[in-house]
């Protein structure tokens, strides 16, 4: 016998009647919506909330978290005990990617799987046959030049020829021309060759004597016409010739060839701008822009040769002031011990 029902956001009253006359109320005050108290009990008594509450408390009895760390180790289980994929082979049984079937692959058959020395082994080696301290101003540039000719000369594309040679001896010359000792210069030079692999500092002397005999007494033009007209007569052109005609992968370019073709064209009298160098690396089929950069690096490195032949020169001058002193100061003592002894004798 409900007379009415009235509801709030805040509030809820039942009156109870029976016949005509009200025998009692009552208001239920709460601090929530009535709303809120459904989410609660939602809340506490699913057993899916339940569970991943109870899971994050770490009870493994709980089910939500229960299921999902079996399924997680399960998951585990099967990533750890499948068999590794022999796809591409991993080395641990013996097997080993099969080759390309290129002609690169196939001319290089026979060296796969070498064993290449490393940048460190080869610095190691300088550093045992020259165990002397190199000059800070040279440090950086030793370095550069063991680095760089390490990474030309282990590449199986890679060829020594005249060119290469004649760039390796000038460039080391003119870097190391105001070295403090010329018996120390050719000790160290030596120790880099000695540290590379396959080259040969005598073959490399004698390479730059042919070079410079067969570019004396020649013009520019010349020599670039006995290379448009396919001439392979002498080291020289030979090793250009060879360049021409070689596939992509049976030549390297490497720093000192570009080194030798520069200085080439700076013995001949040619220009050393962007354009004449370009100019040349089109007659042999070589890289114009690499060819352009070997120019850059050599400019900009006169500038440092400028340096280190003025602090030389003044170490020299400070050396030769410092022995002239000394010799002084012995001259002085040597006179003062003279006339000491003359005394001597008088008395």
């Amino acid at each position: 016998l409900v007379k009415g029902w009235r509801g709030g956001g805040v509030g809820t009253s039942w009156t109870y009647e029976r016949g005509n006359r009200a025998v009692g109320s009552a208001w239920i005050s709460v601090s929530v919506d009535l709303w809120c108290w459904v989410t609660i009990f939602v809340l506490f008594t699913s057993r899916t909330m339940v569970g991943f509450v109870a899971g994050g408390w770490g009870l493994k009895s709980s089910g939500a978290s229960a299921r999902v760390n079996k399924r997680r180790t399960v998951m585990v289980a099967q990533e750890t005990e499948a068999p590794k994929s022999k796809m591409w082979g991993d080395g641990t049984d013996g097997s080993a990617c099969p080759p390309a079937d290129t002609d690169f692959a196939k001319k290089f058959e026979s060296i796969r799987d070498a064993k290449v020395p490393t940048v460190t082994d080869t610095m190691a080696k300088f550093n045992e046959s020259f165990a002397r301290p190199v000059p800070s101003v040279y440090r950086s540039i030793v370095n550069e030049i063991i680095t760089l000719n390490h990474l030309t000369t282990v590449c199986p594309m890679w060829r020594y020829d005249a060119v290469f040679g004649f760039g390796f001896t000038q460039i080391m010359d003119k870097y190391f021309s105001f070295y403090p000792s010329a018996e120390e210069k050719e000790k160290l030079f030596s120790c880099i060759v000695g540290a590379l692999s396959g080259l040969d500092l005598q073959k490399m002397r004698d390479d730059t004597k042919a070079v410079e005999a067969f570019i004396a007494g020649k013009t520019e033009d010349e020599v670039l016409s006995m290379i448009e007209s396919g001439s392979s007569e002498g080291p020289v052109l030979s090793a250009f010739q060879y360049v021409k005609e070689a596939e992509f992968y049976e030549w390297y370019y490497s720093r000192n060839f570009g080194f030798g073709v520069i200085f080439i064209i700076e013995q001949l009298g040619g220009e050393l701008t962007d354009e004449n160098v370009e100019r040349w690396a089109k007659a042999i089929g070589a890289s114009e822009v690499k060819i352009k950069d070997e120019l850059g690096v050599y400019l900009s490195s006169l500038e440092r040769l400028k340096q280190a032949e003025q602090m030389f020169a003044d170490l020299a001058a400070r050396e030769k002031k410092k022995a002239a002193d000394q010799l002084a100061v012995d001259a002085k003592a040597a006179l003062e011990e003279a006339e000491e002894a003359k005394k001597a004798v008088e008395n």
